[in-house]
């Protein structure tokens, strides 16, 4: 392998890395906590009547979109923890990671 892996598959890919000198300890670290900023989404949660306002702060939002039958509608929307991203699927959890980070 030459440099650093475009991409991590498994948490032995981060071991590994880390394991490679300080400078790629820290692209591993890095690489992690983008992983773990990533595996929140958008979820859409309700479908907002005329004239209703829904809640906007850092965890809900409101936004313009289409229904079903391509009507526009406003769709209360919520920061949900995405059970499918890639740190959930190679096994890590928030113990875990923060052992990682804090090595």
């Amino acid at each position: 392998m030459r440099g650093l892996p475009k991409h991590y598959n498994t948490i032995e890919d981060f071991l590994h890395v880390a394991s490679l000198g300080a400078a790629e300890k820290e692209a591993a670290k890095d690489a992690l906590r983008e992983l773990k900023a990533a595996r929140y989404i958008w979820k859409q949660t309700a479908e907002l009547e005329d004239g209703e306002e829904g809640v906007t702060d850092e965890t809900h939002r409101v936004i313009d979109t289409q229904n079903a039958e391509q009507e526009p509608v406003k769709a209360q929307m919520a920061l949900v923890l995405d059970e499918y991203s890639a740190f959930t699927r190679m096994g890590w959890t928030e113990q875990t990671a923060a052992e990682f980070l804090a090595a």
